[in-house]
Parts: structure tokens; sequence; C-alpha cells
């Protein structure tokens, strides 16, 4: 997967609908490793608008979209990714 977190977390954040984003490697049973996205949305009735704009947003065929109540951060204030994937992965 080569992708870069930070332009789709610019992207995502850039919308009205979102609070807050991140992308993380997502490792899976039968794709192995792929985009995930986790969304903190203003209204969760918008998640098919945010799908779309993902879509065509992004050249990569394989990810996985999480709606979440908050993105873990550390003291710094960054993503913490390793608590993301404890968090999606319940």
């Amino acid at each position: 997967m080569k992708v870069n977190p930070e332009s789709i977390e610019g992207f995502l954040n850039s919308q009205d609908v979102v609070v807050d984003a991140a992308a993380f490697k997502f490792e899976t049973e039968n794709h192995g490793e792929i985009l995930g996205i986790a969304i903190v949305l203003v209204d969760e009735s918008r998640l098919n608008y945010i799908e779309n704009k993902v879509k065509t947003f992004l050249s990569v065929p394989m990810y996985k979209i999480f709606r979440v109540m908050e993105i873990p951060r550390n003291e710094n204030g960054k993503i913490d990714r390793i608590e993301l994937m404890k968090i999606v992965s319940k």
C-alpha cells in the first residue's frame, strides 16, 4: 500500500461533515494490508456522502472506512495509529 496518510487526512478534514479523520494500514485476513480510514462525522447520516467523496479521491482498490467516536492522539497531539488499530479491531 503506497498512499500518503497526511494527504488523505487533509482531504477528509477539509470536508464540512468530518470532525476528524485518520488514515492507517489495516490488516485483513483475505486481502492482506489495505488502507484503513477512521472518521468522526458531524452527523452519522452523512456517511454515504463521505464514502462517495473518498471513492472519487482515492486511487487504491481496497480500503475500509470505520466510524469512530474519537481519533486517539498521543501527548504531542499526533495520531496514535497503534491505539487506533486496537479500536477498529474490536
